[in-house]
């Protein structure tokens, strides 16, 4: 987040709990004191040019057992991929972040 400096940072895919919630913006805040959302289910944000509005959207708990009226639209693999050249070359490479406590982790365990 420090050094993309987004409009509007969010945490996500990571267990959002009353244990790990506040070391976890603790930890960002060390590098990084723009805006940020502690990500959580059912959290929402609206994004225009001039702001970024952040809620939680209000749904039946059991939504996903309710069946549509139609049926489901297969894939269509006549559309060719929507990413673009520009877009593949702000691709941030991440694959080396962990690597380090992977290998750690893989010695003390003995795995390879």
């Amino acid at each position: 987040m420090s050094t993309l400096r987004p409009r509007h940072a969010i945490a996500f895919h990571w267990f959002n709990e009353e244990g790990t919630r506040y070391k976890q913006y603790a930890g960002i805040r060390q590098t990084y004191d723009g805006p940020v959302s502690m990500a959580t289910d059912m959290m929402v944000w609206n994004i225009t040019k001039d702001e970024i509005t952040e809620r939680m959207a209000v749904s039946t708990d059991d939504a996903w057992d309710v069946p549509g009226p139609n049926p489901g639209l297969n894939p269509d693999n006549k559309v060719p991929p929507q990413l673009t050249d520009a877009m593949k070359a702000g691709v941030w490479d991440t694959t080396d972040a962990e690597r380090a406590t992977v290998e750690a982790f893989n010695k003390k365990y003995g795995l390879k």
